[in-house]
């Protein structure tokens, strides 16, 4: 198969597997947003911090990538989205968290809280607004810093793949690539079909990161891959050299031998060898 056969495919499913997740800032985060007690204008706010933070990411990549080349700088991105999206998972059992999975699968209510009053007989009734906001605003606030790093990722890994996809597969390698993409994307909104309710988000948040580490694990096994190739990885290297630095001593000695070479006659002017003719 084209696609499995690419020497980048780890790195390219890597990034596909980052799409099987809840902790975007699409529909299902801004509504799980307001569920908790949170205004439009509050999540607004979200919203237009991780845009922020995704400019930044995307404006860092071109910075790191001069620094530290491409593939480190691809990982720095997955670590630092992998470090901000553990807030996320510490919000489910924060303050305030609607996560009831118990409650949820045995009929019982998540969103009210009846507490009786000793002193009286009132019944006072706990809404989604008395709610402590501590939970969402940890998770909006992990997944928002995320972007940095998830979109200095996703420049860094197309990257590698338009460098080492060759130019007559790269058609069927992105278009396969997509797909996937698309499909892992078809299975996040499939796994909220199933746990609809914000008493269960925590299992969808749970699932997503445990998506959100495969697709890290599968770069870091690219990366170790590429590392096992020391001689592609020097032929790389001198292609780099002589392009940086065309008047290096060693590079103007063999362009002087391929020069005298050429007089001499061992080098034709159709790339054969004249001496074969004497």
């Amino acid at each position: 198969m084209t696609y499995t056969r690419q020497s980048v495919v780890a790195a390219a499913f890597g990034m596909a597997l980052l799409f099987m997740t809840v902790m975007g800032f699409d529909g299902l985060a801004v509504g799980y947003g307001e569920s908790s007690g949170l205004s439009d204008f509050e999540v607004g706010a979200f919203r237009s911090y991780g845009s922020v933070m995704g400019i930044l990411g995307a404006m860092s990549y071109a910075f790191f990538e001069r620094r530290i080349g491409v593939r480190s700088t691809g990982l720095l991105g997955l670590t630092c989205q992998q470090i901000c999206l553990v807030a996320a998972v510490i919000s489910i059992w924060l303050p305030g968290s609607p996560f009831d999975p118990k409650g949820y699968f045995h009929g019982t209510p998540s969103q009210e809280v009846v507490r009786l009053d000793s002193l009286s007989s009132s019944t006072t009734l706990l809404t989604p607004s008395s709610r402590s906001l501590d939970s969402i605003i940890t998770f909006l606030v992990g997944i928002a810093t995320a972007r940095f790093g998830l979109w200095m990722a996703d420049l860094s890994i197309t990257h590698i793949m338009q460098e080492g996809v060759p130019e007559s597969d790269r058609n069927t390698v992105f278009g396969l690539h997509n797909a996937l993409c698309q499909t892992f994307s078809l299975l996040k909104d499939i796994l909220v079909i199933i746990l609809p309710d914000p008493a269960t988000f925590g299992i969808c948040i749970l699932i997503s990161y445990g998506f959100v580490t495969a697709g890290y694990i599968s770069f870091v096994y690219y990366l170790v891959k590429v590392s096992c190739k020391p001689t592609d990885s020097w032929k790389a290297i001198k292609i780099e050299q002589r392009q940086k630095h065309p008047t290096h001593p060693a590079v103007k000695k063999q362009q002087e031998t391929e020069e005298e070479e050429k007089q001499r006659g061992t080098i034709g002017e159709d790339g054969g060898n004249q001496d074969a003719y004497l």
